[in-house]
């Protein structure tokens, strides 16, 4: 059953690539395509996946279901594709100031993703965390607080653990003059109604695909890019982290509202 959920990741995101406006008249751009649309070019055990799956799906509509043979995808793309499953030597995470964080919320169009990216920012979100959030009563302090009942799986190959549900702790953006931005409590308007979100079809890849569309991030991650570093929706979780540390906030407390552990956070986090 999970290798058939696995398969069906996969192949569900071809058949929404094939049905979309200007469908790719190739195999290869039609896995290429679908690579990019999924979230996972930046993923080289997702990447082969994704190839596999397709190549099988292509493979069984030829033998089966009358498709042309055009569509068998020559060896040498399909490795081309797939990748040697190692990942990139890894590139700093571009870290954002507070201006640049509250200029992309003015660049951005619609209130609802507004909405969602500075809940991103002020919390320190990995974006599939915005699917798990929770206004409720905090029992130690007798205040509403945003609560985040995700479990990421963590560990190496021989143990697995899962991280822990934890409260949300907001260090809000700086704006010109000085002052805390938003000035209000974000858990309350939430509780309130009063911050939709836009529906995430794609759950957390839905963040990176539309960040990708906005001219403003474009540019900022081609510049990044010239400096070795490399911008994406983590980039708001990692500058959450310098944030904290430039207001004193020790890195046990900072590992534990950003739910990892000391040792991840010393050893994957830039700080102040």
């Amino acid at each position: 059953d999970k290798t058939m959920q696995l398969e069906r990741t996969y192949c569900d995101k071809v058949i929404a690539v094939l049905i979309g406006n200007r469908a790719p008249a190739t195999p290869y751009k039609l896995i290429d395509q679908t690579i990019t649309t999924g979230g996972w070019s930046d993923k080289p055990r997702a990447r082969q996946q994704c190839v596999g799956a397709v190549s099988r799906l292509l493979t069984y509509g030829v033998a089966h279901e009358g498709l042309s043979d055009d569509w068998i995808i020559p060896q040498h793309q399909k490795l081309m594709l797939a990748g040697n499953g190692r990942p990139k030597a890894q590139r700093e995470i571009a870290i954002l100031s507070d201006m640049q964080s509250l200029e992309l919320l003015d660049e951005v169009p619609t209130a609802e993703w507004r909405n969602l990216i500075l809940v991103m920012a002020v919390y320190g979100l990995r974006p599939e965390e915005l699917l798990h959030l929770q206004p409720k009563m905090n029992p130690t302090t007798g205040r509403l607080q945003l609560w985040c009942n995700y479990r990421k799986a963590a560990g190496g190959h021989t143990s697995k653990t899962e991280t822990k549900p934890r409260w949300l702790q907001a260090i809000p953006l700086t704006d010109p003059d000085g002052e805390d931005y938003p000035a209000g409590d974000l858990a309350e308007q939430i509780n309130a109604g009063l911050m939709p979100f836009p529906p995430l079809k794609e759950r957390g890849a839905a963040v990176a695909q539309y960040l990708a569309r906005l001219q403003l991030w474009k540019d900022w991650a081609k510049a990044f890019d010239e400096q070795g570093k490399w911008l994406r929706p983590y980039s708001f979780r990692n500058t959450y982290s310098v944030r904290g540390h430039r207001r004193g906030i020790p890195g046990a407390s900072m590992a534990l509202a950003m739910g990892h552990s000391d040792k991840t956070h010393s050893a994957h986090y830039v700080t102040a």
